[in-house]
């Protein structure tokens, strides 16, 4: 999926095929795990090929010329698979929920979860999903979501609005805006001032995007650490910064809120977070699969301890 929107491009590294960030206080996530297996064949239905190919030479001509035609197109296919799962890298797999770490090695593709990702473009679907809404506005919703997205330093005014709709066993986001959004949220709504219309999305114009799995390349079996193959959203790590005074180190200082209680690169209170542990982890996992998620504590401690006043707490 080309990018939506631009501000921060968050590629989500998450810490936990079987323990992921969650906050122990509000049982919610920051990062998310992977489970799949990939399906090989048995002994049994080896043995059952093999039998069935010493009876096919029993009997008649016209079955045994059948079943060499059926064995051929299956051997075909499997070969067609085989080369395909070579070209990308990628096996073919189903989720599980196991958490036996010797099951996953550092670049493999598993998958866990699914979101809004290709962006459809078959001119009888998006009709039929069209005509199953009616647009939002600023004072009517009419189902829609507004993504409270700021603006000018504010998200008072809804402008951008998504909507989820089931279709012939498929999931679809709509997404739709009236204003551009801006690349910094203190920026003004206009084409300006948003990298939207570079992308090639324009307002007042619906895009759908198809649910499909999340595929996560294994990056460290031992701790969980895993990263998506794709860019899966666009959000500020902050909505509000407010540059004001100087910090206890005498450079300028930035904070997260107005009323300057904590500055702006607070993990703990950043909007990056809350939007994790919320609209993703509620968007991109079942229920089921957020039960198999576990607890781990991140330690948000400043990279040096030359800038400890820059400290949050642990989440």
């Amino acid at each position: 999926m080309k990018k939506l929107i631009a501000l921060l491009l968050t590629v989500f590294m998450l810490t936990s095929i079987f323990s992921s960030c969650k906050n122990a206080e509000d049982n919610k996530i920051t990062d998310a795990p992977t489970d799949a297996a990939t399906e090989l064949p048995t002994d049994e239905e080896s043995e059952s090929e093999s039998e069935s190919e010493s009876e096919s030479e029993s009997e008649s001509e016209s079955e045994s010329e059948s079943e060499s035609e059926s064995e051929s197109e299956s051997e075909s296919e499997s070969e067609s698979e085989s080369e395909s799962d070579k070209e990308d890298g990628s096996e073919e797999m189903e989720e599980d929920t196991t958490t036996d770490k010797k099951e996953y090695t550092v670049g493999k593709y598993i998958y866990f979860g699914s979101y809004p990702q290709s962006m459809v473009a078959n001119t009888t679907l998006l009709n039929a999903l069209n005509g199953m809404v009616s647009l939002p506005n600023s004072t009517l919703n009419n189902g829609w979501a507004s993504y409270k997205y700021y603006a000018g330093g504010s998200n008072t005014t809804d402008y951008m609005w998504y909507i989820d709709l089931a279709y012939n066993e498929g999931k679809y986001r709509g997404v739709y805006f009236t204003s551009y959004r801006p690349d910094e949220t203190h920026r003004l709504s206009k084409a300006a001032n948003s990298q939207q219309d570079d992308n090639g999305y324009n307002v007042s114009t619906v895009y759908w995007f198809k649910y499909e799995p999340i595929e996560w390349r294994v990056l460290d079996p031992n701790n969980g650490m895993v990263i998506s193959e794709a860019i899966l959203d666009s959000q500020a790590y902050n909505n509000y910064i407010l540059e004001n005074g100087t910090d206890e180190y005498g450079r300028n200082a930035y904070w997260g809120d107005s009323s300057r209680t904590y500055y702006a690169n607070n993990y703990a209170e950043s909007s990056i977070r809350e939007w994790l542990n919320d609209d993703f982890y509620n968007t991109a996992f079942s229920a089921s699969q957020q039960n198999i998620i576990e607890y781990t504590e991140l330690d948000n401690s400043a990279y040096s301890s030359a800038n400890s006043a820059y400290d949050s707490e642990t989440t």
